[in-house]
């Protein structure tokens, strides 16, 4: 791998969630005229097997449907209010796809880190379609784009499928992480909820050559005293918390 991958002080995590609904193609495009030059958002798998773009196990939050997502197709979900749960004035706002997506982000120069949200289950197919529509599209390469798992599964899947894209293990303990470094695979990155970063841990993830990334960052204070223990991003709901 070439040293052309830098990841920055602050990732737009699921865009400029903060201001604008998560996870939508408008959240991406506030993020990029805010300054961000890295988005993270979260891919899962309808009915279907359509990639689309999404948090939650439902859509309950978002859509106010108490389905899971592999309950509904995409066709039952590509109309509906994805924004008034934020704010009325974004009644307008759909779940976008995992293509529509990528075709938004490329068009605004943007890097990604992708994570691959799902259970155990969906994990092998879920990372494969991703793939699969990723490599649709030539602006993303393995020099802009993370792919980040909570399941070894999906991140093995990618190694064994795509092994030149960098991989990131999210993890809000330490016993995931432990388990995770004993795979056959090499992590790039740790993506740990932040509570869990002590200078003693992240002496030992350092030794061993991996970068640490911590989420979900809105305090600047916060994020100075983890870039001062070596946390190399933050994943933030406010783009322009560092200015």
């Amino acid at each position: 791998m070439t040293s052309d991958f830098v990841l920055p002080p602050l990732i737009a995590h699921r865009g400029a969630s903060g201001i604008a609904p998560e996870n939508t193609l408008m959240a991406f495009a506030t993020a990029q005229q805010l300054g961000a030059k890295w988005v993270e958002f979260d891919v899962m798998l309808t009915q279907d097997n359509m990639a689309i773009v999404h948090h939650d196990d439902t859509f309950a939050r978002i859509l106010g449907l108490n389905q899971t997502v592999h309950q509904m197709s995409y066709a039952d979900i590509k109309t509906c209010d994805a924004g008034s749960w934020l704010d009325k004035k974004f009644s307008f706002v759909r779940i976008p796809t995992l293509a529509q997506t990528l075709s938004c982000c490329a068009d605004l120069g943007l890097s990604l880190n992708i994570e691959i949200k799902t259970t155990a289950a969906f994990s092998k197919a879920t990372a494969e379609e991703t793939l699969a529509v990723l490599s649709k599209f030539n602006f993303y390469h393995p020099e802009n784009v993370l792919i980040s798992s909570q399941e070894p599964l999906a991140l093995s899947t990618v190694y064994q499928q795509a092994p030149t894209y960098r991989l990131g293990l999210v993890a809000d303990n330490w016993a995931d992480v432990d388990a995770a470094l004993s795979l056959d695979f090499k992590l790039y990155s740790l993506n740990l909820h932040y509570p869990m970063i002590t200078p003693e841990k992240m002496a030992q993830v350092q030794a061993q050559q991996y970068h640490v990334l911590a989420f979900t960052v809105n305090d600047r204070a916060l994020a100075e005293r983890l870039f001062s223990l070596g946390v190399c991003s933050v994943f933030s709901d406010d783009v322009r918390l560092l200015k």
